[in-house]
C-alpha cells in the first residue's frame, strides 16, 4: 500500500469538499477510536465517493465498503483504487450484511452512513458482524 498516495487522494477529494463528506472532526473522532481500540478491520455502509474509505485505510489493515449506487460505487471505486486493502461492494446493505454474516465476517468498527430511515435495520445486521473487541 502506497500511503503517499493514498494521502494525495484524501487532499485532492478535500478540494471538493461538500456537505456530503464527513466533518473532518467527525473523521478524526473516528481515527482516534480505530487506535484507542486497535481496530485493525473496518465495515463502512454508505461509501459515496469513497473519502472516509481512504481515510480508514490508513489506520486499518482491511475496509470493506458497501455502496448501493451503483453511479457512486463507480466514482469511488476509481478513487480508492490507491489503496489495496478496500473492498467496495456495489450492492443494498440490507442484502450484504446477512451475506457478510454467512460468510463469518467480523469487523473491529463499523461506520453507518447510509440511508437514514434504515438506520435501525443497519444496526441490527451489522451487530451480528462485530467482533467482541469492536
Amino acid at each position: 500500500m502506497n500511503i503517499t498516495h493514498i494521502q494525495q487522494k484524501i487532499t485532492e477529494l478535500e478540494k471538493t469538499r461538500t456537505d456530503w463528506f464527513v466533518p473532518k472532526e467527525t473523521m478524526g473522532f473516528m481515527t482516534n477510536l480505530l487506535h484507542l481500540f486497535n481496530a485493525k478491520s473496518v465495515l463502512e455502509i454508505g461509501t459515496h465517493h469513497g473519502f472516509s474509505a481512504l481515510c480508514f485505510s490508513l489506520d486499518t489493515t482491511k475496509v470493506v465498503t458497501i455502496e448501493k449506487d451503483e453511479a457512486w460505487a463507480n466514482i469511488a471505486h476509481k478513487n480508492i483504487s490507491v489503496a489495496n486493502n478496500i473492498e467496495l461492494i456495489q450492492g443494498d446493505a440490507l442484502v450484504v450484511l446477512p451475506t457478510l454474516q454467512e460468510q463469518k465476517k467480523q469487523f473491529d468498527f463499523i461506520f453507518i452512513d447510509a440511508k437514514k430511515c434504515e438506520y435501525k435495520e443497519y444496526v441490527q445486521l451489522s451487530l451480528l458482524l462485530l467482533s467482541k473487541e469492536g
